[in-house]
């Protein structure tokens, strides 16, 4: 689970917070998933950060890559 987050947030994104989401796909459902690790550059265009998570728990076999997560 690949993610950007605003440079401002940055204080609260720490490896192994714990996170939900949810794909468009599946509305309705909520998915765990914990930071596993944050790019140590702010990406001058957007001033953001760029966050890989893992997924937790049992994983639906319809997520599937390149969803869009919110």
């Amino acid at each position: 689970l690949d993610f950007s987050v605003p440079e401002r947030g940055l204080g609260e994104v720490k490896a192994g917070l714990p996170i939900s989401f949810g794909v468009d796909a599946l509305p309705g459902e909520r998915f765990g998933a914990t930071v596993q690790s944050i790019d140590p550059m702010v990406d001058v265009a957007t001033r953001a950060v760029k966050v890989r998570g893992k997924v937790t728990g049992p994983i639906n076999p319809l997520l599937q890559p390149g969803m869009f997560a919110h």
